[in-house]
């Protein structure tokens, strides 16, 4: 079994599903979340609700006793001054099984291997309403798209992001 600390918000969790997903996957194993960073204010990077079940994940919650009995392996984010934060760290690609996998891996290295399925499983559970496929089909039919993304959250006063799609 591999377990994944699910916390911050839809990007972050799309990430730590992903690189948890990679390693299930690897040992034919089931991956369970451990919830109990989802909604607690206490966690930094606190966002309040638990955003995969929009899509077609494999969904399956980790009990406490399950969280328990596993051996973290850990990607850095609170190592004081040996932060490991957005680096790719290549050990974890050989994790064994019976792992929780604690931090946020932000790096499509983690579950390159195994994209397709990845990208699969992120589509939507639900279809688009009426007007995001209007939109979706507007935006399609453009000869050059434009997105802009205004970070709210932790970053809220800080960041504006100009994309051209």
């Amino acid at each position: 079994m591999i377990i994944v600390g699910l916390g911050g918000g839809l990007g972050n969790q799309l990430f730590q599903y992903a690189a948890g997903r990679r390693l299930a996957h690897k040992w034919s194993t089931e991956l369970k979340f451990d919830m109990s960073i989802v909604g607690n204010p206490d966690f930094q990077g606190y966002h309040e609700h638990y955003k995969l079940g929009e899509f077609n994940v494999r969904e399956s919650f980790a009990t406490p006793e399950e969280i328990a009995a596993l051996e973290q392996f850990h990607d850095g984010t609170d190592l004081g001054d040996n932060k490991r934060l957005w680096y790719f760290i290549p050990e974890m690609l050989n994790c064994p099984d019976n792992v929780y996998l604690d931090g946020y891996w932000q790096d499509e290295r983690y579950f390159a291997d195994i994209a397709d399925i990845i990208r699969r499983e992120f589509t939507l559970k639900k279809p688009l309403g009426d007007t995001a496929r209007h939109w979706r089909e507007k935006i399609s039919a453009a000869e050059c798209s434009v997105a802009v993304h205004i970070r709210r959250g932790d970053y809220r006063n800080y960041i504006v992001t100009i994309g051209i799609l």
